[in-house]
């Protein structure tokens, strides 16, 4: 009886099917979200796409979308709140309530850029990484 509830833990959450991951071969679908890196409205389309083109229901969407969060700060607020989302529309709101830049972040972000300027003599590449490395 010990093994059988062993084995139990092993199994997948309630309401995931994992056979359908299998069949769809679902490690990641996509490039991992970063928080920083990725605008977060398009990253979450782009899943939401693969989402319901899977055909996944909620439980299957956050298993699937743990495989993509990579960082700390992602993997927490996971971890942290992913219970209590019933619904895709409820997890795909509360990421972008979570993750989206406020206006202040989003008005320091636009005054960095303006204030990168190229000299006649800069080295292009490095002013690219530099206008990089703010987006």
């Amino acid at each position: 009886q010990q093994q059988a509830g062993q084995h139990r833990q092993a199994q997948a959450p309630p309401n995931v099917d994992m056979t359908k991951f299998k069949a769809l071969d679902v490690r990641r679908v996509m490039e991992p979200f970063k928080k920083g890196e990725d605008d977060p409205v398009v990253w979450m389309s782009i899943f939401m796409k693969k989402v319901r083109n899977g055909n996944l229901n909620v439980e299957e969407c956050k298993v699937l979308f743990e495989r993509h969060a990579e960082g700390v700060e992602v993997r927490e607020w996971m971890a942290k709140n992913a219970h209590q989302y019933t619904t895709i529309e409820e997890f795909e709101q509360a990421f972008l309530d979570r993750f989206m830049p406020t206006e202040a972040e989003s008005q320091q972000a636009v005054y960095e850029l303006s204030q990168l300027k190229l000299s006649p003599t800069g080295d292009f590449d490095v002013h690219v990484k530099v206008f990089k490395a703010k987006m």
